[in-house]
């Protein structure tokens, strides 16, 4: 399970970052605000999954699909890599990351 929660922390941290660069480079204060949101709860699952508590797991899992469907439709509408692109393909990859992880420790 620590395994699974530093994946969340470093994906709260990536979120973090994101909302931050969108507010600096287009002036989007929904983005900056969204980041942070987004961050808080990926990382208060993290935790939960630190301390063993199972919500945290099914909670980071389903905040990260979510996110995934969100940047992959802006990704599908634009066809920009940056942001859409490049955070659909984080979140997947964490979705990924949080699903191998999970059966590695099961085995």
């Amino acid at each position: 399970m620590q395994a699974q929660a530093i994946v969340l922390f470093f994906y709260a941290i990536l979120l973090l970052f994101g909302g931050l660069i969108g507010y600096l480079a287009a002036g989007s204060f929904i983005s900056l605000i969204m980041g942070i949101v987004c961050a808080l709860l990926i990382a208060g699952a993290g935790l939960a999954l630190w301390k063993g508590i199972a919500w945290g797991f099914m909670g980071g899992l389903a905040l990260s699909i979510l996110l995934a469907l969100f940047f992959g439709y802006r990704f599908f509408l634009t066809y920009k890599m940056m942001p859409a692109g490049i955070m659909a393909s984080f979140s997947i990859a964490v979705i990924l990351a949080l699903l191998y992880l999970k059966k590695s420790f099961q085995s």
